[in-house]
């Protein structure tokens, strides 16, 4: 979710979300294929709703902030280093819905808990790769 500041990765409102995401309004609770729904501003597809993303985030609360002065939404908390790798004794994040979510879950900050071994017809994960 970096640099988002919105309710969802195209915008605030929710009257947008039928353009952008699969979610329990328009799926007919099913996944559906990638890429019929318009992209985000950064070109991608299918960040909200249709299936949740596996994220490498542990499952933890949120650290506390106030309006005036936000915490960032950091990739690891400090009890849990990328060194540690996988395990099942700690859940990861979930993000972006999935088709059978009412819009509110879509938002990009609502986050989903569970444990790696978790099998779901909607979760599923986005290969993504680093360049130099």
């Amino acid at each position: 979710r970096p640099g988002i500041r919105t309710a969802y990765p195209f915008g605030s409102g929710s009257d947008l979300l039928p353009r952008h995401a699969w979610y329990i309004v328009n799926s007919a609770t099913r996944t559906w294929p990638v890429g019929q729904k318009r992209p985000n501003e950064g070109g991608l597809f299918d960040l909200t709703g249709n299936a949740w993303t596996w994220c490498n985030g542990a499952g933890l609360p949120y650290r506390a902030g106030t309006f005036a002065a936000p915490v960032d939404d950091a990739e690891d908390h400090p009890s849990v280093t990328a060194n540690q790798g996988i395990t099942e004794r700690q859940k990861r994040s979930l993000r972006g819905g999935a088709c059978d979510v009412l819009p509110f879950v879509a938002r990009a900050s609502f986050r989903f808990f569970n444990r790696p071994s978790f099998l779901y017809t909607t979760v599923g994960l986005r290969p993504c790769r680093t360049f130099d």
